[in-house]
């Protein structure tokens, strides 16, 4: 085999290589972004940019073919020097930098299978992708962001005051009305009773929670579980589950949920200040009367993550947070709590755990677990960080931290009881 050949297949090996690369990529793009007026504009983009990098991917397998095809050809002439027949491929460079295609000038000694195959590279059609490039698409979403910075977090400090400083939520006994009677009622009311019945075993089943009580919620309130969690010999735990962002209302009013983008913008933009959400959950635990000092495991989904951890390093009234579990949560601007472990599981995909701006990372109790999501389900979801908590807890050991406040034994006890905050 000729040195020109071996090059040739060499660089249709990187090419599939990089084909396969771009495909892994194109597959993990996630089109559930939940960023509310943007999300549409967003969405259509990386539709775009994964049907781009689609063409890009069957573009370069089909290079590296003709660069193999090319290579046999070569053999086929009897070893004649790359610089004669093909000129040189993308990398092998030139010294005096003539070449107007990779393939090089035409020569006499080019045979008839090569220049067919010149031919046919020169009639690949070009990686769309160069077209998204100059397209309005993505650098509009850029410039609109750009001009609207100023004015969006203006007005997202002024939300974030209003609610941290004048709204004052209401908190007490779960109601299961939700208006007139429908589906939403009757999804509510199944929530309710699966999460009565709940004896969680593992941080899988923990997780698995968050998504009930977001669905007894809803916009209208926020639910908070409080389960009380007693074993054979009388020691008794708290868990305490908090609820996601279920308003996502912008600029037209607001829902009584106090779980919105307001709560979000409170712990964003007003470190150490209490936002609606936050006063609300401190009553449930007060109402719920958890005795002094009681080791409580905090577990949340989304923005019900971001909580728990603040909670934790900030105090939760007169109890002791001995524990936090979260999945999809920005968590990592500050440090965690002393002595607390603390699980963060955080899907590829998910933008979410991302908007903090901080790379994820282990503490000296804290296991961050990094997965894909499961088929069929989105990045970034309880269901599949459930999903997810199970796979990567097959053998316990993700759980076993949390041992106290988990129900691994018939004899242990638990009992929930559900509280609503309302603005």
């Amino acid at each position: 085999m000729s040195e020109a050949a071996d090059d040739l297949r060499s660089c249709a090996a990187t090419m599939r290589r990089e084909a396969d690369a771009f495909e892994q990529r194109a597959s993990a793009l996630n089109l559930d972004t939940g960023l509310g007026w943007i999300a549409g504009a967003t969405m259509e983009a990386q539709a775009s940019l994964g049907a781009a990098v689609g063409d890009l991917v069957e573009l370069r397998r089909e290079g590296a073919d003709l660069l193999v095809r090319a290579a046999v050809a070569i053999e086929d002439t009897g070893g004649v020097a790359a610089e004669r027949v093909l000129g040189c491929p993308p990398g092998f460079g030139t010294a005096q930098g003539e070449r107007t295609a990779w393939w090089g000038p035409r020569v006499p000694e080019r045979n008839a299978r090569l220049d067919a195959i010149a031919s046919e590279i020169e009639a690949l059609t070009r990686p769309e992708v160069l077209d998204i490039e100059r397209s309005l698409t993505l650098p509009g979403i850029g410039a609109a962001l750009s001009l609207l910075a100023p004015p969006a977090g203006l007005y997202a400090y002024w939300r974030a005051c209003i609610d941290a400083f004048i709204t004052e939520p209401q908190a007490g006994p779960y109601s299961a009305d939700h208006g007139e009677e429908g589906e939403e009622a009757a999804e509510a009311a199944e929530a309710k009773e699966t999460l009565d019945a709940s004896r969680p075993a593992s941080v899988a089943e923990l997780i698995a929670d968050c998504e009930l009580v977001d669905t007894m919620g809803g916009q209208d309130k926020a639910v908070v579980d409080i389960a009380k969690v007693t074993t054979a010999a009388g020691e008794e735990s708290w868990v305490i589950t908090l609820p996601s962002t279920k308003d996502w209302v912008v600029f037209d009013g607001d829902t009584p949920a106090p779980n919105d983008l307001d709560a979000i913008a409170v712990l964003a933009l007003l470190p150490g200040r209490a936002s609606a959400f936050r006063k609300g959950v401190e009553e449930a635990v007060r109402r719920a009367g958890i005795p002094a000092g009681a080791p409580v495991l905090m577990v949340g989904f989304s923005l019900g993550g971001m909580l728990a951890a603040d909670l934790a390093r900030t105090g939760l009234g007169d109890v002791s947070v001995e524990g936090v579990v979260v999945a999809g949560a920005p968590i990592d601007t500050a440090d965690d709590p002393p002595g607390v472990p603390v699980l963060s599981l955080v899907h590829e995909g998910d933008a979410v755990p991302a908007l903090d701006l901080a790379p994820e990372g282990d503490g000296p109790l804290r296991v961050t677990v990094t997965d894909t999501v499961a088929d069929g389900l989105r990045p970034h979801s309880s269901e599949g960080y459930a999903a997810t908590a199970a796979a990567r807890d097959a053998d316990g050991s993700l759980s076993v931290p949390f041992a106290r406040f988990l129900a691994t034994d018939e004899s242990t006890e638990v009992v929930h009881a559900q509280y609503q905050v309302t603005e």
